[in-house]
């Protein structure tokens, strides 16, 4: 267990990769010691987009063919080559304690994954190591691939998932303030209220549609930079008639940012679904600067409803000349 928890949180691979990187200003000439630590650095580089790294194996041979030299593994280091190696040496000790700290989280989570594949078994809500110290990252994590599972296909298992890791994520949120955790709670009921693939089921979870709004507005308080992620609501929130909660909403995204392109659109389309007639210009006004601030980043937005809060242009008048004319 100790060996493939360390094989999943991937201790061998970094070990690798920083041994590959020491090996050139190891065993480098002087004189090439700049270009052999600055390989490196590019080279962790692009371990970090590990996709791109088949591509680029005979670059890499490349690389170690013109900057290795005949010195051996054991010569004596410099100063400066002392720290070159230092550097990766102390990455990869932190890399190993970061591991030894996910091992046990591993395993737990291992237990979790094993008793939600059996049907004799269910896990309790909030049955899950606790993982502050890195914001609720793995739940998170589990949280989103447990959603893809039953978009992909909703079966009991996957279903039986879905709500433990939903009621879990639900309670550590309320517990302690997670941004990540709180991301993941707003993608999983707009996929309740609007996809698909959730249409069947949809009554199963629809309890976490009623503190949808509770959600919300404590995301507006933390991140109100990121108003795309409660558009779905502010949506829903219109088509379940409560017009007035989608001002209040716009009002605050508004007072945090006059030009966001999500409280203007939504607030231009919840006065337009008022009774008061004067106000019409005032909807199409919010509507139009939404529209030029960018809405349809997230939103699309027809060419009959462009065409139809565009504003139109008067009557044109005649020249003085024309009227002379006449």
């Amino acid at each position: 267990m100790l060996f493939e928890g360390a094989i999943a949180a991937g201790l061998p691979a970094a070990a690798g990769i920083l041994g590959l990187v020491m090996a050139l200003p190891l065993t480098c000439e002087p004189r090439r010691l700049p270009a052999a630590a600055a390989f490196g650095l590019g080279y962790v580089g692009l371990a970090s987009l590990w996709f791109q790294m088949p591509g680029t194996i005979a670059f890499t041979a490349l690389a170690f063919a013109m900057l290795g030299a005949e010195t051996k593994p054991g010569a004596r280091l410099r100063r400066w080559r002392r720290i070159i190696v230092g550097a990766p040496a102390l990455a990869l000790t932190a890399q190993a304690g970061a591991i030894a700290l996910l091992i046990p989280q591993a395993w737990e989570v291992n237990r979790i994954e094993t008793a939600l594949l059996r049907s004799d078994t269910t896990p309790r809500c909030g049955d899950f190591p606790n993982e502050g110290w890195r914001g609720g990252t793995g739940l998170a994590l589990q949280f989103i691939r447990a959603i893809h599972a039953v978009k992909n296909s909703a079966d009991e298992t996957s279903l039986r998932a879905l709500e433990f890791y939903a009621c879990t994520a639900t309670r550590r949120v309320r517990e302690a303030p997670s941004r990540i955790l709180r991301r993941a709670g707003l993608l999983f009921r707009s996929e309740v209220a609007y996809s698909a693939a959730f249409a069947p089921i949809r009554r199963r979870f629809a309890a976490y549609l009623t503190n949808w709004e509770e959600l919300v507005r404590v995301h507006l308080a933390q991140s109100p930079k990121r108003t795309d992620l409660i558009l779905p609501f502010l949506s829903w929130s219109l088509a379940q008639g409560r017009r007035s909660l989608v001002l209040e909403l716009t009002d605050q995204i508004l007072s945090n940012n006059r030009k966001d392109p999500v409280g203007l659109w939504f607030k231009g389309m919840a006065i337009l679904r008022g009774k008061e007639q004067d106000k019409r210009s005032k909807s199409l006004k919010y509507l139009r600067l939404g529209l030029k601030n960018g809405i349809e980043k997230w939103l699309p937005v027809s060419a009959e409803i462009k065409r139809l809060i565009a504003p139109r242009l008067g009557p044109r008048r005649r020249r003085t000349g024309d009227r002379r004319n006449e």
